[in-house]
């Protein structure tokens, strides 16, 4: 009840059509209702924005069309991290996210609430006892909750390192 009045909320204040990808990349994640959905385009579009990086940056341009050696998501971040083109932390944290998507799609059962939350950069030095939900239901929602902060985090830190992603389409 309290995601669904926050989810509208939150949508109040999209537009209703746009062509940008990092407005539809927000819109979509915060609207999502269930956690594969949303794990899965954030997942989705964060890999787009790797493949605009790697475009831009390298010039390369068959990512989609049998590059092996870029074939997969995986290989876009160790590529990317091999050149120094993202820092380290955002790098973890990508792989941190590809991790989470991993588990949703080669486990049947996965529960979100399973997923460890404190490893991503921003939360290594929180005091875990002053946010620890107490049941599943409530851990399920606040790890929801900052799964989605954190995809707005991995656009927003990807944006001001590479300043022609804020100004993407969609298709």
């Amino acid at each position: 009840m309290l995601e669904t009045s926050l989810t509208n909320f939150i949508d109040s204040f999209f537009p209703r059509s746009s062509v940008k990808l990092g407005t539809n990349f927000i819109k979509k994640v915060t609207t999502s209702t269930d956690n594969i959905t949303f794990i899965l385009l954030g997942h989705l579009y964060i890999e787009r924005l790797l493949n605009e990086i790697l475009l831009k940056e390298f010039d390369i341009h068959d990512i989609k069309k049998g590059n092996k050696s870029l074939n997969t998501f995986y290989k876009k971040v160790v590529f990317l991290k091999k050149t120094k083109t993202i820092d380290e932390e955002l790098i973890n944290d990508i792989l941190l996210i590809n991790s989470l998507r991993n588990a949703f799609a080669h486990e049947l059962n996965y529960k979100l609430s399973n997923f460890n939350i404190w490893k991503l950069s921003a939360l290594k030095n929180v005091e875990r006892n002053d946010f620890e939900p107490n049941s599943k239901a409530a851990k399920d929602i606040f790890t929801r909750l900052i799964i989605k902060v954190y995809f707005f985090k991995i656009l927003r830190d990807l944006t001001e390192k590479f300043r022609f992603l804020s100004l993407l389409n969609e298709g």
